[in-house]
């Protein structure tokens, strides 16, 4: 892909463009513009809570911190996945005319909402630190767990993104299948709460051992809910669809001005 040091730099500076930009059309002519980043996790955090409290009542220590940092990872990897599916349909101009690496296009918009999410991170880190202290331990692994997200991020959004261009079904298939894949994540409740019958099965999806992992960020004893054996099913899935995704990607990027 990069022949010499100034391919890259030219590519480099792509990418760096076109997330300026995607931050930028997003908070435009908003009021708080990018304080929306701080308020929105905080109003989602309390409405789901108080709502999932109420009916259901959970037992867990500083549960809306629990809750919160479950959200985070999770709103990063939906909302990157939901955006980038139809994306080479949405910038079909950019695909036809522009001589544009499509990769620049689906990166750009998973690292606008990179930089949200590690916005938000620190609001998390804040407000635990306000609550119960910060332990540092858990802080060290924190660049691991974002590494982790971030990889089968790119990973998802490459395949689909890829196969909603040939077969556009894909985008109303996974719009439909989000909302279930969110109940299937424990972010709102512990697998220890949900029958037997139901927790080999969610421990199965690969984004439950990460939203685990980023919950003992301001409950380090949430660590001890996640096993070896998650952690490395996770941490293969997260490679095995990363590598997948950017082989299908990587083959068919060429054909993707005659599809949309």
């Amino acid at each position: 892909m990069f022949q010499t040091k100034e391919n890259f730099t030219q590519w480099f500076n792509l990418l760096s463009v076109f997330t300026e930009k995607e931050i930028k059309v997003r908070y435009k002519r908003t009021v708080l513009g990018l304080i929306w980043l701080i308020i929105n996790p905080i109003i989602q955090t309390f409405i789901i809570g108080s709502i999932f409290n109420s009916i259901v009542g959970v037992d867990i220590d500083h549960y809306y911190l629990y809750l919160l940092a479950g959200l985070l990872p999770w709103n990063f990897f939906s909302k990157s996945v939901l955006q980038t599916t139809p994306i080479f349909l949405n910038q079909r101009g950019l695909i036809q005319k522009a001589n544009l690496p499509a990769e620049i296009i689906v990166l750009s918009a998973i690292l606008s909402n990179f930089l949200q999410l590690i916005v938000s991170l620190l609001l998390l880190i804040g407000l635990s630190f306000l609550v119960k202290g910060v332990n540092l331990i858990s802080l060290a692994f924190l660049p691991l767990g974002l590494i982790w997200l971030f990889v089968i991020t790119v990973g998802v959004s490459f395949l689909l993104s890829t196969l909603n261009t040939f077969h556009r079904d894909m985008h109303f298939l996974i719009k439909a299948f989000m909302p279930l894949w969110f109940y299937a994540t424990p972010i709102m409740y512990q697998l220890e709460q949900i029958p037997d019958s139901l927790r080999n099965l969610v421990s199965l999806n690969p984004i439950s051992g990460l939203v685990v992992f980023f919950q003992a960020i301001p409950l380090v004893q949430s660590m001890n809910r996640l096993s070896l054996g998650q952690i490395g099913f996770s941490l293969l899935v997260a490679m095995s669809v990363f590598v997948l995704g950017t082989l299908v990607f990587v083959t068919n990027a060429g054909k993707f001005s005659d599809y949309t």
